[in-house]
Formats: structure tokens, C-alpha cells, sequence
């Protein structure tokens, strides 16, 4: 897969594990609390639980700094030319370094290799830095399309024609 950005020296990315689901909950419903936002366990945030059955076609990885995961991030196929960008949170800690930059690039070029020609999103305005990379990557604000009750934004890229 080409990708131009690379991770900073330390960090890693790999596929997620089983033994990972419970972490990866906390650090996800940490960084939502942080912004102020509710965690779903039984609700939108129930595809944490069944991280490989909910993503497969698509994708669930996390980066890794000191063999610990600070940064989370997931491609949901839609239909066979729409995917959606899930559950992108990284530590707070860890924000500024090029590391949202990688994800974002990363899975554009993965959903380019399976075909995809939309990439979506959903995010909450207090979600700001985010938003303003999502907007400096040429993501497009939509008025239709929400399905997540904390989101109040929807984005939108065409990746491919």
C-alpha cells in the first residue's frame, strides 16, 4: 500500500487482536468523554465488542507507541463504492506529531486498493482539530446523512472517480 507519510520513529502500526477489544474501548470512550461526548456501549459503539466480524471488507488498526495503543482507526464499507471512516481517536498525548495525517492517508490508499470512490465520516463539532484535518485533506461538509446521535458534522471525499 502506498503511503507517503510515515510514522514517527517509535510508533507502530499492526492489525487489531481480540485481547485488544477491551483496551480499545477505554482508550475510544476515554477520548469521547474528553470531548465531552457519551459513550455508547450497547449502542453505535457496540462494534467494539466484534471488532473483526463489523469490519471485515474494510479495515480496524491501531498504532502503537511502547507496545501500548494510543491511537485507533476504522474503515467501514458502505456499498461497493462508499466506505465509511470509523472510530479515528488518538491520545491526547500523542496529537501533533503527523500521526492523524498517517491514519487518514493510510486509509484513503486502502480503500483506493479495494475499490472504494467516497470516503465518510461523522464527527462532533468540539472534535476541532480533527475537523480542521479532515477540511485541509479536502473533506466536504454534508447536509444529509448523520446516523450517529453525538455526531453533528458529516464529511465527504471522493477518493477516486
Amino acid at each position: 500500500m502506498k503511503n507517503n507519510i510515515v510514522l514517527p520513529i517509535g510508533y507502530e502500526l499492526r492489525e487489531t487482536r481480540p485481547e485488544d477489544y477491551t483496551y480499545i474501548q477505554s482508550h475510544v470512550f476515554n477520548i469521547l468523554e474528553e470531548y465531552g461526548l457519551t459513550p455508547e456501549p450497547n449502542g453505535v459503539d457496540d462494534d467494539l465488542k466484534h471488532i473483526a466480524e463489523v469490519y471485515k471488507g474494510g479495515l480496524f488498526k491501531v498504532v502503537c507507541y511502547d507496545a501500548k495503543i494510543i491511537a485507533t482507526f476504522g474503515l467501514y464499507r458502505i456499498s461497493n463504492e462508499t466506505a465509511e471512516i470509523r472510530k479515528m481517536y488518538l491520545d491526547q498525548d500523542h496529537r501533533g506529531k503527523g500521526i492523524g495525517l498517517f491514519m487518514m492517508e493510510y486509509l484513503e490508499s486502502a480503500a483506493r486498493e479495494i475499490g472504494v470512490k467516497r470516503l465518510q465520516l461523522e464527527t462532533a463539532s468540539t472534535m476541532i482539530e480533527a475537523i480542521s484535518l479532515y477540511q485541509k485533506l479536502g473533506y466536504i461538509e454534508q447536509q444529509e446523512g448523520l446516523h450517529t446521535c453525538r455526531c453533528d458534522i458529516v464529511m465527504m471525499k471522493v477518493i477516486a472517480e
